[in-house]
């Protein structure tokens, strides 16, 4: 990032390490406390909202003495590091898990006739009427079939000229930007959303024959159950919101 150039949406402050560590005020950043700050910190309407930097540098943060904050960055570092060697451990096991459920769904569906898309799952548009006093709860679908999240609430009259298409538990989705990345999903019932242009709604059939437990719907199972004409149901994620 040294040398790296940016516009005025990136301003840039100059940390005074003879007062404070820059680690320190890194660990720090990443707290509620100085995300509310920054929040306290900002102006204007909702995807217009701005931090005002004279407002940001008025505010008052907490800082212990030079060696306090030494002690405080290495206990960090050393529950960060435990944390870190925990999440790749839990990451092998999850990729294990799914090259299982991949396996065990290809072994389900070995031999069944295939099928164009438009039959399996017909692509489906369901027009809003935007009321510009309403507010319209869009949904984002996340790459490598990791499932869908919240996005905040659009006020009406800040649709503009974007077309919304309501979204109803079962459809498979497909954002059309990064579907070659895995970003596929099935709505659950409690997905209750609308998306623009960005995305791509299928209906799904509702023949079921032998469901696959305790699995969630990726990329890979997609592929697969493209290619049968009775797909084995999959157990729907729940919808989680975006960090």
């Amino acid at each position: 990032m040294d040398g790296a150039l940016v516009s005025n949406d990136f301003p840039c402050f100059d940390i005074d390490d003879s007062t404070v560590l820059p680690h320190y005020f890194e660990w720090y950043s990443r707290t509620p406390e100085f995300v509310d700050l920054c929040r306290r910190a900002s102006a204007g309407s909702t995807n217009r909202v701005r931090m005002k930097e004279e407002k940001f540098l008025q505010m008052v943060v907490p800082l212990p003495s030079l060696d306090e904050q030494h002690r405080i960055v290495q206990r960090l570092d050393t529950v960060a590091a435990l944390v870190e060697e925990r999440r790749r451990a839990i990451d092998a096991a999850e990729r294990e898990t799914q090259a299982l459920l991949l396996k065990a769904f290809q072994r389900a569906i070995d031999g069944a006739p295939l099928r164009p898309m438009s039959e399996v799952a017909p692509l489906v548009r369901r027009p809003v009427e935007i009321d510009l006093d309403g507010t319209y709860p869009e949904l984002g679908v996340r790459s490598f079939g990791k499932g869908t999240f919240h996005k905040p609430e659009l006020p009406g009259a800040e649709v503009g000229n974007k077309k919304l298409f309501r979204i109803n538990a079962g459809d498979l989705l497909f954002n059309i930007v990064f579907a070659w990345e895995g970003a596929v999903a099935v709505a659950s019932r409690k997905t209750t959303a609308v998306w623009d242009r960005t995305a791509s709604c299928h209906v799904c059939p509702p023949p079921i024959r032998r469901p696959l437990s305790s699995c969630d719907f990726t990329f890979q199972h997609a592929k697969a159950w493209k290619s049968s004409v009775k797909p084995h149901p999959v157990e729907r994620g729940e919808t989680e919101r975006s960090v």
